[in-house]
């Protein structure tokens, strides 16, 4: 079975203890936004999925499905400078 980005985002999400609502206020986006991209309709631009990422706590890697290296994008490390 296929994890895909949407599935990835609401796990994150829920692993993070927010809702919603909450997630999009503190990436800066709708709260439609959120539901699109976890629905799979949308996928998030990479300056927000850096957001995501350290608002979910999470390499931005993992959010594509990339479990080993980063392939390019910044560690969660350079994300808490």
């Amino acid at each position: 079975m296929t994890v895909s980005i949407g599935d990835n985002l609401r796990q994150a999400r829920q692993s993070a203890g927010l809702t919603q609502r909450e997630a999009a206020r503190k990436i800066g986006v709708s709260t439609l936004t959120i539901i699109h991209w976890e629905q799979g309709k949308h996928a998030p631009m990479p300056e927000n999925a850096m957001k995501i990422a350290k608002v979910y706590d999470l390499d931005p890697g993992k959010l594509v499905g990339w479990f080993s290296g980063n392939y390019g994008w910044p560690s969660k490390e350079w994300l808490d400078r």
